[in-house]
């Protein structure tokens, strides 16, 4: 069994990355190399770039039983026609709240200075672009063919294609994360596979949470996220349906799908 973790950022993936590396090892399978960036630690969530992965049709890699990394779904073209697609979705504001801490960390780490918090950071002229990047990043990585952080408009990105591309997908949630391990590990056959510890990597400094948001900046990430939040009430209302009975769940998924 081969499988892609397309690891969205920002969506707890960097634990379940870890998650799916140490259930493959168990099993005696290889997994894709990560690239050093030289600034978190070797353990973090930085890959080859999606150029690269792209300009080499992922050929250094598919011997792998487990392929990770930061590349759209559209990759799987190059990868073998049985390998499984793994994903974690999140909710979009919470995910761009944690983007902004991250980015604020490296600010912080590099320059030695950054905005007092994600409030400040999301109201400075500067990081209009940056939030462009961010902006329905579950829509872009699921549908769109281009590199993850390039600016889409949003009328650009088909919900249809996204929703159509994660019901093909093995997919759960950050916030259930723990659930979403275990159907996994029982898929895999991997004893003992849930309850690793989430990281929380820049939640030390920046004690800040969706709640703390303005609702000017509320409203900011809501419009820079109107699909992913689309996306995330469809996939979790196909979720539960594809979670109930027989019956149900076939009248369900034929209602959203």
């Amino acid at each position: 069994m081969k499988l892609f973790f397309m690891h969205i950022p920002k969506t707890a993936g960097t634990s379940f990355r870890r998650f799916l590396e140490r259930s493959v090892r168990e099993r005696g399978g290889t997994v894709s190399g990560r690239a050093a960036d030289g600034i978190w630690s070797p353990d973090s969530e930085s890959y080859p770039s999606y150029d690269e992965f792209v300009a080499t049709r992922a050929e250094p890699y598919r011997h792998c039983d487990l392929i990770c990394g930061h590349y759209p779904y559209h990759v799987t073209e190059f990868l073998d026609a049985d390998t499984i697609v793994v994903t974690v979705l999140r909710n979009a504001i919470e995910r761009c709240v944690s983007h902004v801490k991250h980015q604020m960390a490296l600010e912080r780490q590099v320059q030695g200075s950054c905005a007092a918090d994600v409030n400040e950071f999301l109201t400075e002229s500067r990081n209009q672009f940056f939030l462009q990047t961010i902006g329905n990043l579950g829509v872009k990585y699921l549908a769109g063919r281009m590199a993850p952080n390039s600016i889409v408009q949003p009328e650009d990105l088909s919900l249809d294609i996204a929703v159509a591309n994660c019901c093909q997908t093995l997919f759960g949630f950050a916030d259930e994360l723990s659930a979403f391990q275990h159907r996994l590990g029982t898929l895999l056959a991997v004893p003992g596979a849930g309850g690793l510890p989430v990281r929380r990597e820049n939640e030390s400094r920046d004690r800040f949470a969706v709640s703390d948001l303005s609702a000017r900046n509320r409203d900011l990430l809501r419009e820079l996220n109107q699909r992913d939040l689309l996306l995330e009430e469809l996939m979790r209302e196909i979720l539960a349906a594809r979670s109930g009975s027989n019956v149900e769940r076939g009248e369900r998924l034929a209602e959203l799908t």
